[in-house]
């Protein structure tokens, strides 16, 4: 089976760029030579996508019996904590996003760069990005741990190269944590302090994810120290009570103001569906009048439950990134731990009162360390609802992320850890005669095995990637009424994502603040609206058919409340130098149009 994947990666690689791989049959000769070929990479979609199984495995929600046992048993076993390992697509997924981050380190050095500068602050990206993608996967798949105690479990395997020959070996658990630790504060000393876009990590991105990390291992002063490096650089905060109604209250993740890094949680049967995931009564409940979260966390659904909204993905899928929120939570808890209890307070007030309407937030208060610490872990839970950012210590601690501490009427039976197994581990694979928690290296032969698997064809992917001109397809429109140039301001946003490695910078770029009727020339607009009135006559559609245009990027649109049918649409480019003789009066500097798929047709040339 291996054999036969590997020969259809090839032969589909070979098939659209064989002149290049003709010519350079090895890593050791990749032609990745500038910058934009690692930035390239960067913006590579699965790099944005996080693991969902801690979110499938909390108490945060629960599933009805029938719609649980409709689910493939792989899903079921997650959300009742079953004792059986399995090999999911999370699991590979976090080790696709190492082999990027490793390839970008090993080709950093040399690449053609415009400063020193901009070869650091690449170098940065990639360490943030491995250093995530460990600490999400040893959230999962190794035990807690608590820096300086020392601990000799199982860790998680560490790959710092993109050689897909070296063997995998599970690292041991301090061995794990140091990895990570290393990967992020090295990358928070060379990060940019702004990006382009939300899914290229900043420094504030890097300080807020090693106040998570230093929390995780219980280095609370380290952890208050970086939560308020992040702070100083980007402290904003959306304010709920200037939000509207709709299906995504919370707006895109463009416009948050919290978002420091942009990932969203890998699509599941589980957490990823509109419909399935029931939200905890117990949880439900907690939130008070006033209390805008419950409002936008939560809307009702046809059987009487609740399930959840929109996160701050925008879309129907969890937010698994870094924002301002889980920071401030942070600095509190760690402020609360050292006996600062109006400091820790005055934190949790600052997000508090953005999250509640105008005039009824009422400041909370404690009068020792022990209820300052109570407080900050209960807005925690009620702040961070499907984010995956129950740390682990608060999980052993607090009952976050055990459905053991599940509401009791929301309890079933199997629903709760077998005996035997850590309740804070996964494993990930077939278990030999070991009991030991989380498996060891001989019981990961199989992952391993996958693993070089995906870092092979990641290679071949990556290779093709970096060197091959994705070419414009040549393309008729069959009805041009279905056509749109105008697009609205909430179409990109939601698209940008899906047509990125699509798309050539230039058209990137330009389609990022595209408006076909206020940035164009007057006659522009003048001739568009002109020929737009008329569209339902024979003299429009043969005026239109005289134009070249191409099909630059594809996309399939994702179902709304209001519209349960997914749709597969093309962006369609109208140059003005193969054009230019169109029509004498007009004049633009480029032409978008995006139109369903089905109304386009190749030209044969």
């Amino acid at each position: 089976m291996k054999k036969l994947i590997m020969f259809c990666a090839i032969s589909l690689s070979m098939a659209g760029c064989s002149k290049y791989l003709d010519k350079k049959s090895d890593k050791t000769t990749s032609t990745i030579e500038t910058a934009n070929d690692l930035l390239l990479l960067l913006n590579t979609e699965s790099l944005y996508v996080g693991p969902s199984l801690g979110i499938a495995a909390s108490d945060e929600y629960y599933i009805p019996d029938a719609e649980l046992m409709a689910l493939p048993e792989i899903y079921r076993d997650v959300y009742r904590w079953n004792d059986r390992e399995q090999l999911f697509a999370d699991y590979f997924q976090q080790y696709n996003r190492v082999f990027y981050a490793n390839t970008i380190l090993s080709n950093v050095a040399r690449v053609k760069v415009s400063s020193e500068r901009q070869r650091n602050e690449l170098k940065g990206m990639a360490l943030f990005l491995r250093g995530l993608a460990f600490l999400q996967a040893a959230e999962l798949y190794a035990l807690q741990y608590t820096s300086g105690v020392g601990g000799n479990g199982p860790g998680i395997i560490l790959r710092l190269n993109e050689d897909p020959n070296v063997p995998s070996v599970r690292a041991g658990l301090p061995e794990t944590y140091r990895q990570i630790q290393e990967d992020l504060e090295a990358a928070v000393t060379l990060l940019p302090e702004n990006a382009p876009y939300k899914n290229l990590p900043i420094k504030a991105a890097g300080h807020a994810l090693l106040a998570r990390f230093y929390l995780q291992t219980r280095q609370f002063s380290r952890a208050r120290d970086a939560a308020s490096a992040c702070l100083a650089l980007h402290s904003g905060l959306l304010d709920f009570s200037t939000l509207q109604e709709g299906d995504f209250p919370l707006g895109n993740y463009t416009s948050n103001p919290e978002i420091l890094y942009y990932q969203v949680a890998s699509e599941t049967q589980v957490v990823s569906v509109e419909n399935y995931p029931r939200a905890d009564t117990a949880l439900r409940s907690s939130y008070a009048t006033g209390d805008l979260r419950g409002v936008y966390y939560f809307r009702e659904i046809g059987d009487g439950t609740e399930t959840f909204r929109n996160s701050y993905a925008g879309v129907f899928k969890p937010f698994t990134g870094v924002a301002t929120d889980e920071v401030y939570l942070i600095r509190a808890e760690c402020l609360a731990r050292e006996g600062k209890v109006q400091a820790a307070m005055d934190d949790l007030n600052e997000l508090l009162r953005h999250r509640w309407t105008a005039g009824a937030f009422v400041p909370e208060t404690a009068t020792s360390a022990a209820e300052a610490l109570r407080i900050v872990l209960r807005e925690r839970k009620k702040e961070l609802v499907m984010r995956g950012a129950l740390g682990g210590h608060q999980a052993a601690e607090y009952g976050t992320g055990n459905r053991h501490h599940a509401s009791p009427e929301n309890w079933r039976t199997g629903d709760t850890v077998t005996t035997g197994r850590s309740p804070f581990c996964l494993a990930v694979a077939e278990r030999s005669d070991s009991a030991e928690p989380g498996g060891t290296n001989a019981e990961i032969k199989k992952s391993n095995h996958m693993i070089r698997l995906l870092s092979t064809m990641s290679l071949v992917f990556i290779t093709v990637y970096a060197n091959c001109q994705v070419k414009p397809i040549r393309v008729r429109v069959t009805d041009w009424r279905r056509a749109s140039a105008a697009l609205p301001p909430t179409w990109w946003p939601i698209v940008k994502e899906k047509v990125r490695s699509q798309l050539p910078p230039e058209d990137f770029d330009q389609l990022a603040t595209y408006d076909p009727w206020v940035s164009k020339p007057p006659e522009m607009s003048w001739t568009h609206a002109r020929l737009m009135a008329n569209r339902d006559s024979a003299e429009f559609i043969n005026k239109m058919n005289e134009l070249k245009l191409y099909q630059i990027a594809a996309y399939t649109t994702t179902p709304t409340p209001t519209m349960k049918q997914a749709v597969d649409k093309v962006i369609l480019k109208i140059p003005y130098e193969e054009n230019r003789n169109w029509m004498d009066t007009v004049k633009w500097d480029h032409l978008y149009i995006v139109i369903s798929k089905q109304f386009v047709e190749p030209v044969k040339e």
